[in-house]
């Protein structure tokens, strides 16, 4: 009877932890899909339809794809997003592709720094959701991303954690 009870507890346990991992894992998404982090042909239009299309969360991960040396990355407040002044960015990132962790902000502002490229429409507005993703969602499903970033292990990693708490419960459940 101690060993049902100890068996049913391990399996409870390892459906909790598979949900826990499914449910908070970060999305990763490439600013722009396929057109990467450029001045857009539509402007500004383009990037906000783009950012339309997707559920940010804290944690997300954004990869501006572009060239080093012709764009780059300022995260700038709310009051210097609309006129597009970089002068005073919270962050920059010159080296493409950049990858920008979303933080605790309820609004994030980028723009590029780079000449008129932000009058031009190369700027992005990013709301963060003030709700969890529901266990098992993916918020950007509807678009395939491009490959990851060479030295990408996010995947790798979460894989890695679900395989070793597996191997583990596998080892008390013989045990017993």
């Amino acid at each position: 009877m101690a060993r049902e009870n100890h068996n049913f507890a391990t399996l409870i346990l390892v459906i909790v932890v598979g949900v826990m991992l499914t449910g908070t894992r970060a999305e990763t998404y490439y600013v722009g899909d396929s057109n990467g982090w450029m001045v857009p042909q539509g402007g500004a239009a383009a990037y906000a339809a783009w950012a339309a299309q997707h559920a940010f969360n804290v944690g997300d991960v954004l990869v501006f794809n572009f060239t080093t040396g012709m764009h780059d990355v300022a995260k700038v407040t709310s009051q210097d997003f609309g006129p597009c002044n970089a002068n005073n960015p919270i962050s920059v990132q010159r080296n493409g592709p950049a990858n920008v962790t979303l933080d605790s902000a309820p609004q994030q502002f980028f723009v590029c720094s780079f000449s008129n490229h932000c009058s031009l429409g190369q700027k992005l507005q990013i709301n963060l959701n003030t709700t969890s993703p529901s266990p098992g969602s993916s918020p950007n499903a509807a678009t395939p991303p491009p490959p990851p970033p060479q030295g990408s292990s996010a995947a790798r990693a979460a894989a890695t954690t679900f395989s070793l708490i597996f191997l583990y419960m596998a080892m008390i459940y013989s045990l017993c």
